[in-house]
């Protein structure tokens, strides 16, 4: 009877794993919140202190920094949710330290060869490739923000797979946004112009600083950390074996960076930097109808991989399908927020002009939400050590992406950008859920309704 499964499916769920996952999502949530909305400020300031195209060539600075420290981290970030864990079970805090100054070695030399390919590249790809000739010289000051935000992941990471999700929830991008937020609001309060090199500069100021906080937070945590029963540092791999471990997340995780960094690459190439400007925009607002799913996702990770190797999968599953039902509902309600008051929203937020940008803006978050509701069957994928076919699902949703777009992009604008966005997140998001089901045998998509049982 539905009333016995209910009440089978309650029994299911793991209450300590379960209570550590509210925990720090609860936190994450709020600083996810306060993200967002010092996020919104930050675009608020600079589309005052930026005319169109600067603005435009910041959020193609930011997008660069961004694809680059992804390809930096190796796919450390991702391997380390694993490793982590489990170098702990094996050999303590002596294997925790070793596998994550590991990871640290490995992360220091992938920048270095992001900063001297960047360097080469930067003229023939971005400068001419892209026509963005505001963003000429700016090579160093990318690379520079792209290591920042590398080493900052990397003592995030560090907190959320030691059982500290709260300190790591914390520490990603909060101190970081808060400062580049104040700076700004006292250069508009002052009435001094801002350049977009002067931009970009104080954002990699801002950045660093931040990297520097979060490192000697998890240096000192690694030294204090308590003795376990068994310390054995050889349990844990050194940089080739964190290397050899993390490599094969990094051809997704850059592949998915560069499925969202196309748009923006198309409209700056062939429609000009204008829309750049107002898309990038719509962007950031879409982002808001994923923020719940995300915040769990940065806690549920490693917990996925101690479950799965306990096979307690029942388990996992009953977690999974709750935390997709209770965020696809809170998705789906910000989406008819949008369609009723999303024009009026963007004209206050952002000026009369980003106004154009709310079909994009209700194409994205119409995907969005059918991602939301799908739940995390890409992480669960990874953890369960089935990376392999995430990797490729991506690459192929990127070279489709990348030969359409060309087309639709041209033809039709960020409309069209939207459109086809929106589409590849429907059909990405329906084959990855169909490959959980069949190597894992775990189901991640949202129950059909919303009951009071999904708050207990």
């Amino acid at each position: 009877p539905p009333r016995a499964r209910r009440h089978a499916q309650r029994a299911l769920l793991p209450v300590r794993e379960w209570k550590l996952l509210l925990g720090g999502a609860s936190l994450g949530f709020v600083v996810r919140g306060i993200l967002m909305a010092v996020g919104l400020g930050i675009t608020a300031l600079l589309t005052r202190l930026l005319d169109e195209v600067e603005f435009g060539g910041f959020q193609l600075a930011l997008n660069a920094a961004g694809v680059l420290a992804m390809v930096g981290l190796l796919g450390t970030n991702t391997g380390l949710q694993r490793m982590l864990p489990v170098a702990r079970e094996r050999g303590g805090a002596a294997a925790v330290r070793r596998t994550w100054s590991s990871a640290g070695w490995v992360v220091a030399a992938g920048m270095a060869a992001v900063a001297a390919v960047a360097a080469l590249l930067w003229q023939p790809l971005v400068v001419e490739g892209l026509g963005a000739a505001e963003l000429a010289g700016m090579a160093g000051l990318v690379a520079l923000l792209a290591a920042a935000q590398g080493f900052e992941e990397l003592a995030s990471v560090y907190f959320r797979s030691t059982g500290r999700p709260r300190l790591g929830l914390l520490l990603l991008n909060l101190p970081r946004q808060a400062a580049f937020l104040l700076v700004l609001a006292l250069l508009l309060v002052a009435g001094g112009p801002l350049r977009l090199g002067e931009a970009v500069g104080l954002r990699t100021l801002v950045a660093g600083s931040a990297a520097l906080v979060g490192l000697g937070l998890a240096l000192r945590a690694g030294r204090r950390a308590p003795p376990s029963p068994v310390e054995d540092a050889s349990a844990a791999p050194g940089p080739r074996g964190v290397a050899g471990q993390s490599w094969p997340m990094l051809g997704h995780a850059v592949a998915a960076t560069l499925l969202g960094a196309v748009d923006l690459w198309y409209l700056r190439k062939l429609v000009g930097g204008a829309e750049v400007g107002v898309y990038g925009a719509v962007l950031q607002l879409s982002a808001l109808l994923t923020m719940l799913l995300s915040v769990v996702n940065l806690v549920l990770p490693p917990m996925l991989a101690g479950m799965y190797e306990q096979g307690r999968t029942a388990q996992m599953e009953a977690v999974l399908r709750r935390v997709a039902t209770l965020a696809g509902w809170a998705a789906l309600l910000v989406w008819v927020f949008f369609a009723l008051f999303g024009r009026p929203l963007l004209g206050f937020a952002f000026g009369p002009r980003f106004e154009a940008g709310h079909l994009p803006l209700l194409l994205l978050a119409g995907g969005q939400v059918f991602n939301v509701f799908v739940g995390s069957p890409g992480w669960l994928l990874q953890m369960t050590g089935h990376q392999g076919f995430l990797l490729k699902l991506t690459a192929g949703c990127l070279g489709f992406k990348l030969v359409l777009g060309w087309w639709v992009v041209g033809a039709a604008g960020m409309d069209g950008a939207a459109a086809l966005t929106a589409a590849i997140i429907l059909v990405q998001n329906l084959l990855l859920v169909g490959a959980a089901r069949r190597l894992t045998g775990i189901r991640t998509y949202a129950h059909p309704l919303l009951t009071r049982s999904h708050f207990r």
